[in-house]
């Protein structure tokens, strides 16, 4: 059978004091803890400024890029147009073109009779010319 231990009385210190030491010891490691807290919110918090930062930037860079392909593309529409529109100017040169073939058919026409007329003219003169040849001999 195992025999007690003896306690030795050196080592025996009062209930008070070891709660006090105890206390103390929580104390510290408390505070350790909290300023280890402090810490990490720290540095957390700078992450956190840092990559607030660089998602601003990020934005700023995406906001510049999307402002130019708006002005790229309000500067195409100005240079383009709808199919609407491109359908009314077809239109528009279509009729035109109608027009330019009726003038120039009415013009070759009037040629055509010009010319018939010339021609009758000319048949009548020289008819009048051999006319007056037969009855002048």
């Amino acid at each position: 059978m195992l025999n007690p231990p003896v306690p030795n009385h050196n080592l025996v210190i009062p209930l008070k004091t070891f709660l006090e030491t105890k206390m103390d010891d929580l104390k510290v490691y408390c505070e350790m803890l909290v300023e280890n807290l402090r810490i990490l919110h720290v540095k957390d918090y700078a992450a956190h400024e840092t990559a607030l930062e660089l998602a601003t930037k990020n934005l700023e860079i995406r906001l510049d890029k999307l402002n130019e392909l708006r002005e790229i593309v309000t500067q195409r529409e100005t240079h383009y147009t709808t199919k609407g529109e491109m359908a009314i100017r077809l239109e528009r040169i279509d009729e035109d073109i109608r027009g330019l073939r009726e003038s120039r058919a009415e013009l070759e026409g009037k040629a055509s009779m010009m010319s018939v007329l010339f021609a009758y003219l000319l048949g009548l003169v020289a008819l009048v010319m051999s006319l007056i040849e037969m009855f002048h001999k």
